[in-house]
């Protein structure tokens, strides 16, 4: 069985007590025994809390953690204590049937009246584009969450 370097740092976080830990990359290049790829200095989104990024589920999500306020100038980020692994583990397992199914908003497909009104509301396509662009951007952890909503009420039309 191949083992990750991250998993050091999740065997890091788990042990920890408190609720938010701040750490320089320096110090987790120090807790895996090697440096951070090129990616963790350049690209802010390389620290996403997503299920996309075997460093991060073996790291920081498996033992509970998310990342939060990257500081790519600095070298440094904070960790903050989220629910356990298991919460994540919704997107690994190999046969389909198996996943969590998430929360659907609409039982039955919009129909093109309802569409209709949230492109209204959202001010047309290209405008809803730009919005979901931001929230996109937000949960991969390149926006924090007063520049969220800095950056929407740029595209939300008022009323």
């Amino acid at each position: 069985m191949v083992t990750s370097k991250y998993e050091k740092l999740a065997s890091y976080l788990s042990n920890r007590k408190e609720e938010m830990l701040r750490m320089t990359f320096e110090q987790i290049e120090k807790l895996i025994d090697g440096p951070l790829p090129q990616a963790a200095y350049e690209h802010r989104a390389w620290w996403a809390n997503s299920d996309s990024n075997n460093h991060a589920i073996n790291g920081w999500m498996q033992a509970g953690w998310e990342t939060t306020r990257v500081d790519m100038d600095n070298k440094e980020l904070i960790f903050v204590r989220r629910a356990p692994f298991r919460q994540y583990q919704f997107a690994l397992p190999t046969r389909p049937e198996t996943r969590d199914q998430p929360k659907i908003l609409y039982q039955k497909a919009p129909s093109k009246n309802e569409l209709e009104v949230i492109l209204q509301r959202t001010g047309g396509v290209e405008n809803l584009a730009n919005i979901i662009k931001v929230v996109d951007d937000y949960i991969h952890g390149e926006l924090e969450e007063i520049e969220l909503g800095q950056n929407l009420r740029k595209f939300w039309p008022r009323r």
